[in-house]
């Protein structure tokens, strides 16, 4: 589990929170040596709504990320022993809290080798030392995965000061809530739903490895369609949703706060291929693909950057111009304002 900027165990271990964005996450997959691959959210839970979404196939894995509850954290299958597993199924418990998010890429990532993704250097070295591995020791292993966890806290927001280290100052920070990662992925014929807190992975259900025939229809008709990938992956996918739409249904009448992150190959690859064909659909695509890369740079680059500097910066010249104190004063009236009246009933 995690806090609300990003990942809940027993200790953090060195890991930082990081915020659950597909930005983030397309960021720090390249980044860890994994090239063609993108994270998106999806918005529209149906199977219609997965199909209009146009993610580029094949589709690696889903990510379910919600505000922890016990309900909607219980497992829709019961777990699987170490002796059930099939051979290769690359599973990890979750030993360090803030590591959530990152644990629940990686098992889309390792798990994705069988459909051909190549890993890079650095994850294919840790797949192949934690393939002999328990699912506990995997844990451990991750928790001290240095290069790994550099990559991960790369992307941690500066704070500046860190106020969460001292005791006297932590109540001053908001209080963050707990959320946790799920992911779904397709092996071996079988749709698997990986959740680090428990023993095991649980098994959905087998899926064709091959399109159904109203699939593969809709495929060779659809207007709308750009890439002609994802038909294949829908027959995988749509028991992962429903296993989500399940896990959601148990929140009824609670909070609900969540989301599901798409993990697929890069939309430009295939976009930049029709494009240079003359296809205008797809130039158009790839226009607004490339305009939200760039969008989700400059706003990884911003969650890097310290800011600290600027603001006592800022607040110097302000003293030195005579305006601090009063711009100060003018904000405690304001807040003072805002305040409700202690001596009128509710």
């Amino acid at each position: 589990m995690a806090s609300a900027a990003g990942d809940e165990t027993n200790t953090d271990g060195g890991w930082c929170t990081i915020e659950s964005d597909p930005g983030v996450f397309t960021a720090m997959i390249g980044e860890l040596g994994v090239r063609g691959v993108q994270v998106d959210e999806l918005v529209d839970l149906s199977e219609e709504g997965f199909v209009a979404a146009n993610f580029a196939g094949p589709i690696y894995g889903l990510i379910f990320l919600f505000k922890y509850d016990e309900q909607l954290a219980a497992p829709i299958a019961e777990p699987l022993s170490a002796s059930e597993l099939p051979p290769g199924l690359s599973f990890s418990r979750q030993i360090i809290r803030n590591a959530c998010a990152t644990q629940a890429v990686l098992a889309v990532l390792l798990n994705a080798r069988q459909r051909g993704l190549h890993l890079g250097r650095l994850l294919a070295e840790y797949a192949e030392f934690a393939e002999a591995l328990d699912a506990e020791t995997r844990g451990e292993l991750l928790a001290n995965a240095r290069e790994i966890c550099a990559v991960h806290n790369s992307f941690t927001p500066h704070r500046g000061i860190l106020l969460e280290e001292d005791p006297a100052l932590r109540d001053l920070l908001p209080h963050e809530d707990a959320f946790h990662y799920v992911s779904y992925v397709p092996f071996a014929g079988h749709v698997y739903e990986l959740d680090g807190l428990q023993t095991g992975p649980s098994c959905l259900g087998a899926y064709p490895n091959t399109p159904s025939s109203s699939e593969s229809l809709e495929q060779n008709t659809s207007s709308t369609r750009v890439e002609n990938d994802t038909g294949p992956d829908m027959s995988w996918v749509r028991i992962a949703l429903d296993g989500v739409r399940r896990r959601i249904a148990r929140g009824t009448g609670h909070e609900l706060r969540f989301s599901v992150l798409v993990v697929h190959r890069d939309s430009r690859e295939e976009l930049r291929t029709r494009a240079a064909s003359g296809d205008q659909m797809a130039a158009a695509r790839l226009l607004e693909e490339e305009s939200k890369h760039h969008q989700w740079q400059r706003e990884n680059t911003l969650r890097r950057m310290d800011l600290m500097p600027l603001g006592i910066r800022l607040l110097t010249l302000l003293a030195d111009h005579g305006r601090f104190h009063g711009l100060l004063e003018s904000a405690e009236q304001t807040r003072r304002l805002q305040l409700p009246d202690p001596g009128k009933a509710p």
